[in-house]
């Protein structure tokens, strides 16, 4: 009820303290953000993540009794999650490779560039 019909602030002030270079969101983008959020369902969507985190919790730890065995990817932006991103996944696999981006929340946006050139490679090294 509250952000129904403020989505474009909502979203305007998430880029704005979520990132560390808010100037990557595109009008494009941002317009697109809007257009998503404003449908039917679009709010309750996206805190539906915030709301399962309880729930994502649980099933973690449960999951986490057995630790993965494959290769894990752990990113994340110097001005948001950082090293974090690493250590919590060596709680749950044994071979992590972590990378920090100069960036927050949103990596793909902030720096598409530099988070393919990590992320290629790593997928490409396995079979």
């Amino acid at each position: 009820m509250l952000i129904s019909g403020h989505e474009r602030e909502l979203i305007t002030y998430m880029i704005k303290s979520e990132r560390s270079q808010p100037d990557t969101a595109t009008s494009d983008a941002l317009e697109e953000y809007v257009r998503c959020y404003s449908m039917p369902g679009g709010i309750r969507a996206m805190l539906a993540v915030y709301r399962a985190m309880l729930t994502d919790a649980e099933q973690n730890r449960e999951a986490a009794r057995k630790k993965l065995d494959i290769p894990v990817l752990a990113l994340g932006g110097s001005a948001f999650v950082g090293e974090r991103a690493a250590e919590q996944a060596r709680l749950v696999a044994d071979d992590v490779t972590g990378h920090v981006f100069d960036a927050g929340h949103d990596l793909a946006e902030e720096v598409p560039d530099e988070m393919a050139a990590v992320v290629l490679p790593f997928l490409a090294a396995r079979p």
